[in-house]
C-alpha cells in the first residue's frame, strides 16, 4: 500500500507522551507494540472513534525497517475481518494504531512490563 503519513488522535498522543516518561520507549515503539496487541483483539476497531489531531508520523518513523511486515499483518487482518484492503487499509491502520496505543499505555507502567506482553514461551531469559 502507498502511504506516507499517519496522524494519531489527540487523546492517544497525550497518553503516548506520558507512557514515554514512564517507560523510556518512544511513541513510535509504543505504537508498534500496541499495533500488535490490537491485531490480537477479536473485535474490529472503529476508525470513526479516533480523530486526526495528534502526533503525525511518517511511514519510516512509525514502522521502521519492518514496514512491509506490519503492512502484511494488517492486510491479513483486514481480509480476515471481511473488509476490502484497498478501501479499508488506511482507516484500519489508523484505528489499530490508536487502539493499540491505548492498549500499550494501559499495560506498560515501566519498561520491565514489556516482558509481560510476550507469549509465555518467549519470556524465559537467561540460562536454563
Amino acid at each position: 500500500m502507498k502511504w506516507n503519513r499517519l496522524q494519531l488522535s489527540d487523546e492517544f498522543t497525550y497518553r503516548l507522551r506520558h507512557a514515554k516518561g514512564r517507560t523510556g520507549l518512544t511513541p513510535n515503539l509504543l505504537c508498534r507494540l500496541g499495533f500488535c496487541l490490537s491485531l490480537e483483539e477479536a473485535r474490529v476497531p472503529d476508525p470513526e472513534r479516533y480523530d486526526e489531531k495528534g502526533l503525525d508520523f511518517n511511514r519510516s518513523t512509525l514502522l521502521g525497517q519492518w514496514e512491509h511486515i506490519y503492512e502484511a499483518l494488517l492486510i491479513e487482518r483486514i481480509v480476515r475481518d471481511g473488509l476490502d484492503p484497498d478501501t479499508h487499509f488506511m482507516p484500519q491502520l489508523r484505528a489499530h494504531m490508536n487502539r493499540g496505543a491505548g492498549m500499550a499505555c494501559d499495560r506498560l507502567r515501566t519498561l520491565s512490563d514489556v516482558l509481560a506482553l510476550l507469549p509465555e514461551a518467549e519470556t524465559h531469559v537467561g540460562p536454563e
